[in-house]
């Protein structure tokens, strides 16, 4: 008995020692265990518990709150090459709790899609804004219906170049001006450059730049106008 005993022991504190304390209180315990299950222990009654979803969600996201932090942001700004100020914050309805416990996401009206900043592995993804408004309570920001129907992609898309870094194009990013409120649905942005006499876009989900044929290139410069 005494040799299961130290087994146990020795088991529990290997996995205690893994999970992540969330709250901490005279009458309860709340924390995570290594597979982001959230777990109770009520201290007066010395038992552990599992609580309700609802529970779970206002825990969990209370945590993700304390640590979304400035370093957070910046790595948004580098990664995607776009300020974090330029977002809304999408607030989640209930019926989304269970999609989106532990996340925080945001909104970018410039390029149409929703940012999900995962509190679990602390990285950032994207999301198709239109599939997922119906989990958001002020999704009256995400458009309904799909916009700039003139430039609609062809079905056989022509072949661009891609290139890795602006240095290809022997540019620089004092060569570009923004092109505000042009959206393709292609996750890409698009800059007016005198230097090449073109626009050069970014997509910044695969992270490549590229220059369109010169018809869609008009269309761009008509839209913002």
């Amino acid at each position: 008995m005494e040799e299961l005993k130290k087994q146990f022991t020795e088991t529990m504190n290997r996995f205690l020692e893994k999970c992540i304390p969330l709250t901490v209180s005279n009458k309860e315990l709340y924390f995570l265990s290594p597979k982001n299950t959230l777990f109770g222990f009520d201290v007066k009654q010395q038992s552990f518990f599992e609580p309700n979803s609802n529970e779970k969600f206002k825990i969990i996201n209370q945590s993700v709150n304390e640590t979304f932090n400035q370093a957070t942001i910046e790595s948004f700004n580098t990664l995607y090459n776009h300020l974090f100020t330029e977002l809304t914050e999408l607030k989640i309805r209930q019926n989304g709790q269970n999609k989106y416990i532990g996340l925080k996401a945001f909104y970018s009206k410039e390029r149409d899609i929703i940012y999900i900043w995962n509190f679990f592995d602390n990285k950032w993804s994207t999301q198709d804004a239109k599939n997922n408004r119906q989990y958001f309570s002020n999704n009256e920001i995400i458009p309904n219906e799909i916009h700039d129907a003139s430039v609609q992609q062809p079905k056989h898309k022509p072949t661009y170049e891609y290139y890795e870094t602006l240095e290809d194009l022997h540019i620089t990013e004092n060569d570009l001006i923004k092109i505000p409120n042009v959206r393709l649905g292609d996750g890409s942005t698009h800059y007016k450059c005198d230097k090449l006499n073109c626009i050069v876009s970014y997509n910044f989900v695969n992270k490549y730049w590229y220059i369109y044929d010169k018809e869609t290139q008009k269309k761009i410069l008509l839209l913002n106008e």
